[in-house]
């Protein structure tokens, strides 16, 4: 067989093999291994997230129902403040856990930049729902539908980008 031939079909076997394989492993930036832990990490966060706030609500209402009035503190008028205060941070590492979820498995296949892009939309999108549901929960459900409307008007707006 004649070299030229054989040099151009071990190319086209390369391409072929390089075409096979995700963006970000054919760039030789992926470890396998790291990305199924991250995967199994930010899932694994996204559920204690979720308990632990259940826990500390939970925990909260009865220091604030059963606890203090004992001591003579009255404090139940404020602790739907304290619940929404509860809610946006736990709300926020909950959305941040499920941003690095999409994260880390989308980076195999697209790369580094188009991930973080997704899980700068998954971030915004996330915290933007969180808000109008905790609208919703606190002033009724046509505050949260008004200002989750609104949102998403301005979001898909021409006019919002530069």
């Amino acid at each position: 067989m004649c070299k030229i031939h054989s040099s151009r079909r071990h190319r086209i076997y390369k391409l072929k093999k390089t075409l096979s394989k995700p963006v970000a492993q054919a760039q030789g930036q992926v470890d396998l291994k790291n990305i199924a832990r991250e995967v199994s990490t930010s899932i694994a966060l996204v559920v204690v997230y979720i308990v632990v706030y259940v826990v500390v609500s939970a925990l909260a209402k009865y220091v604030i129902h059963s606890v203090l009035p004992t001591y003579g503190v009255a404090v139940a008028d404020y602790e739907v403040y304290v619940q929404i205060l509860l809610a946006l941070a736990f709300g926020y590492l909950i959305v941040s856990a499920v941003a690095r979820f999409f994260y880390w498995s989308t980076v195999v296949k697209y790369g580094h930049s188009t991930a973080v892009a997704v899980r700068n939309v998954v971030r915004i999108v996330g915290i933007g729902a969180m808000v109008a549901a905790i609208a919703g929960g606190v002033a009724g459900g046509a505050a949260g539908v008004a200002l989750g409307a609104s949102w998403a008007w301005w979001w898909a707006s021409p006019l919002n980008r530069s």
